[in-house]
Protein backbone atom coordinates (compact mmCIF):
# COMPACT_ATOMS: atom_id res chain seq x y z
CA UNK A 1 0.00 0.00 0.00
CA UNK A 2 1.12 3.58 -1.32
CA UNK A 3 1.80 6.51 1.13
CA UNK A 4 -0.52 8.36 -1.19
CA UNK A 5 -2.91 6.02 -2.22
CA UNK A 6 -6.31 7.55 -2.50
CA UNK A 7 -9.32 7.41 -0.03
CA UNK A 8 -12.43 5.46 -1.05
CA UNK A 9 -15.12 5.64 1.71
CA UNK A 10 -17.28 2.46 1.18
CA UNK A 11 -19.97 0.93 3.30
CA UNK A 12 -20.14 -2.74 4.17
CA UNK A 13 -23.37 -2.84 2.04
CA UNK A 14 -20.60 -1.44 -1.06
CA UNK A 15 -22.38 2.21 -1.01
CA UNK A 16 -20.14 4.78 -1.16
CA UNK A 17 -20.06 7.53 1.22
CA UNK A 18 -20.97 10.64 0.13
CA UNK A 19 -17.83 13.24 1.66
CA UNK A 20 -19.14 16.21 1.99
CA UNK A 21 -17.60 19.43 2.79
CA UNK A 22 -17.37 22.22 5.93
CA UNK A 23 -21.03 24.10 5.71
CA UNK A 24 -21.89 27.61 5.28
CA UNK A 25 -22.22 28.17 9.21
CA UNK A 26 -18.57 26.68 9.67
CA UNK A 27 -16.61 28.51 7.06
CA UNK A 28 -18.56 31.93 8.34
CA UNK A 29 -17.37 31.20 12.06
CA UNK A 30 -13.87 30.28 10.63
CA UNK A 31 -13.76 33.93 8.73
CA UNK A 32 -14.97 35.77 12.00
CA UNK A 33 -12.04 34.02 13.85
CA UNK A 34 -9.77 34.86 11.57
CA UNK A 35 -11.47 38.66 11.11
CA UNK A 36 -11.23 38.68 15.08
CA UNK A 37 -7.42 37.68 15.44
CA UNK A 38 -6.55 39.94 12.55
CA UNK A 39 -7.95 42.96 14.33
CA UNK A 40 -6.65 41.87 17.70
CA UNK A 41 -2.75 41.58 15.81
CA UNK A 42 -3.57 45.09 14.31
CA UNK A 43 -4.42 46.70 17.48
CA UNK A 44 -1.75 45.51 19.26
CA UNK A 45 1.00 46.59 16.53
CA UNK A 46 -0.62 50.09 16.39
CA UNK A 47 -0.45 50.44 20.12
CA UNK A 48 3.40 49.52 19.90
CA UNK A 49 3.63 52.17 17.19
CA UNK A 50 2.29 54.40 18.86
CA UNK A 51 3.87 54.21 22.53
CA UNK A 52 7.45 53.26 21.40
CA UNK A 53 8.56 56.76 20.43
CA UNK A 54 7.54 57.64 23.87
CA UNK A 55 9.26 55.26 25.49
CA UNK A 56 12.24 55.53 24.36
CA UNK A 57 12.51 59.17 25.10
CA UNK A 58 11.45 57.97 28.48
CA UNK A 59 14.46 55.87 28.32
CA UNK A 60 16.76 58.55 26.84
CA UNK A 61 16.17 61.14 29.61
CA UNK A 62 16.59 58.75 32.44
CA UNK A 63 20.04 57.68 30.96
CA UNK A 64 20.51 61.67 30.88
CA UNK A 65 19.36 61.69 34.37
CA UNK A 66 21.42 59.61 35.60
CA UNK A 67 24.49 60.38 34.10
CA UNK A 68 24.35 64.05 35.02
CA UNK A 69 23.14 63.07 38.69
CA UNK A 70 26.65 60.62 39.07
Amino acid sequence: MTKNAPVIDMTPDGRFVDRQGPTLGVIALRVLMFATGLCVIAAVFWTMIMLLPAVLLLVALGYIVGRLRA
